[in-house]
């Protein structure tokens, strides 16, 4: 007996084994958005200095600056210390400086070290008065280790919409960060180089406008196809990565929608900054990178979890405002939509500039014009729950599992308002829950450590806790989403811990055992592709080396 148990067991290993040399041969691979962008100057600049005149006066009004641009021709070096590159006194500061390579929060600089081991980073801070009247910098930056030639000659470009501060080098967005506040000019505004290192520089007060390369610009080292797969798979460059996931599959296309994070939940000086960006794919092997669903376009935004659903055959994506991160519940929206629902027994429908002189927050969406991936906004509020979970159930009712500043199960014929509550119990807990159904059985999972169970049809039983039976489906993965594909198959996408709130994205393929109780295994279209090559992985929080198998 235990003979056979043993050969069951080398089969099965093989049998992995199959599948991992398999997946060598013909690995995922991800068509991504172009980071190369052009710009476009519409309107002479407020002020240029060259290598003759390193100091001037910008042609500006007094007061805040809504948006501005800076171009800059940068001879990168690796500094000994700290090397003032261009200030604009009181507004912008430009600098490289070494960094120290035990710090990884929150820029997570010691990722792309120097052969040497030292940490030489280009760095941006523009100080932003708030509405509260407190200044705060607003940095950006980036490691010269990322660079192909990190000691060279580069256009350094440093653009502020107002509602964020992105920095491109040699057309290449490479890092940014979302504001709250703006900068304020002073009468007669002085600016200037002060280094040899920065051989021009032009100022533009209406900003410039980044136009996406059709294509990767010569010499562009950002390749626009990853071939690395896209289990483990993190955005670009040095402090990017996969917050929470949404998904569905609609029309046989499966999209995955995802928050973007950078600096581990740190953005927006500390509250988050995050948004749904976009990935799709309609055989699981080629993916591909979309615009954002919906991108951060207001101060006052950042979001969090929603779910997609389809509902009159459109595909949406619900999400919630976390606007009490940078407001008072007393500024938003918050009281009058409570109110409207006590003296009413249902929520109200309200667009976003209804409100005097206070923010929207809660339950928003955005629909899927084109059936793939071009979303718009609708700019109204149906619900104070800020992390929705709305879906539609078997009989194609429009429900809401509530999550973060509500509680309990709601319905509604209407998306744009008059949720009514069904039931202030349930779920039975967790945050970002999410309601599916396969194999005979319902389930709920929500969050990190949330999942319940019953068999379908059998509203008489008791949900059961599959979390404390041990019969849950996790493995390690953060708020997932379960999808229940068009073949049959179950699967589950969510993000390895790697950063605070975000990580890298995995995706399971679920296993069904008798009596309902959930496993997982890798999907036979993504399984991690491996060469067998060992080298350093390094602990991105401490910096602690450990082995790891190249992707």
């Amino acid at each position: 007996m235990k003979r056979f148990s043993r050969l069951l067991t080398f089969f099965f290993l093989f049998t992995i084994f199959q599948s991992c040399s398999e997946a060598v041969k013909a690995p995922t691979t991800i068509d991504l958005q172009s980071r190369s962008y052009g710009f476009g100057e519409s309107l002479p600049p407020s002020g240029v200095l060259t290598g003759e005149t390193r100091e001037g006066i910008l042609d500006l009004d007094a007061g805040p600056l809504e948006s501005f641009s800076v171009k800059m021709t940068v001879s990168t070096e690796v500094p000994e210390g700290e090397v003032p590159l261009m200030e604009i006194p009181g507004i912008l500061k430009v600098r490289m400086r070494q960094h120290d390579p035990s710090v990884w929060v929150p820029q997570n600089y010691p990722s792309f070290p120097m052969p040497d081991g030292t940490v030489p980073v280009l760095e941006a801070s523009l100080a932003l008065l708030s509405r509260t009247g407190e200044v705060k910098d607003l940095v950006v930056g980036i490691p010269l280790g990322l660079l192909e030639e990190p000691v060279g000659r580069h256009e350094v470009v440093l653009d502020f919409t107002g509602v964020k501060l992105s920095l491109y080098l040699d057309g290449i967005l490479l890092d940014n960060d979302f504001a709250l506040g703006y900068p304020v000019v002073s009468e007669g505004q002085v600016w200037r180089m002060e280094s040899p290192s920065v051989q021009e520089a032009s100022f533009w007060a209406s900003g410039l406008k980044a136009v996406p390369a059709d294509g990767a610009k010569d010499g562009n080292w950002l390749a626009e196809t990853s071939s690395n797969g896209i289990q483990y798979w993190i955005p670009p460059y040095h402090n990017s990565w996969v917050g929470d996931v949404a998904a569905i599959q609609y029309k046989g296309r499966y999209h995955l929608f995802y928050l973007f994070d950078r600096r581990g939940h740190a953005s927006k000086f500390g509250k988050g900054g995050h948004y749904f960006e976009h990935l799709s794919t309609a055989d699981f092997k080629e993916w591909t990178e979309h615009e954002a669903a919906t991108p951060l376009e207001e101060q006052w935004e950042t979001f969090g979890t929603g779910t997609p659903f389809v509902m009159h055959d459109s595909l949406f994506i619900s999400y919630g405002l976390h606007t009490t991160r940078m407001y008072s519940r007393e500024e938003t929206s918050l009281p009058e939509q409570w109110d409207y629902l006590d003296r009413n027994g249902k929520t109200g429908s309200f667009s976003f500039d209804s409100f005097k002189d206070k923010v929207p927050d809660g339950t928003t969406w955005a629909v899927c014009t084109d059936g793939i991936s071009h979303f718009e906004k609708s700019r109204k509020i149906a619900h104070p729950c800020e992390n929705p979970s709305i879906f539609t159930d078997s009989e194609g009712r429009l429900r809401m599992l509530a999550n973060y500043g509500a509680k309990g199960t709601w319905g509604s014929e209407s998306l744009e308002g008059g949720w009514e509550c069904l039931d202030p119990d349930f779920p039975l807990g967790g945050d970002c829950t999410f309601p599916f159904s396969w194999g005979g059985y319902d389930y709920i999972v929500g969050g990190f450590v949330s999942f319940w169970g019953r068999p379908s049809g059998r509203e008489d039983l008791p949900w059961k806790d599959m979390v404390a039976a041990g019969e849950d489906c996790y493995n390690g993965i953060s708020v997932p989403a379960v999808t229940v594909l068009d073949d049959g198959r179950c699967i589950m996408a969510g993000w390895l811990k790697m950063r605070n709130w975000a990580g890298a994205l995995i995706i399971y393929e679920l296993v069904q055992l008798p009596g309902g109780a959930l496993g997982s295994k890798w999907m036979e279209e993504v399984v991690p592709a491996t060469s067998g090559k060992t080298l350093l992985s390094r602990n991105i929080e401490t910096g602690a080396e450990f082995p790891a198998s190249s992707p």
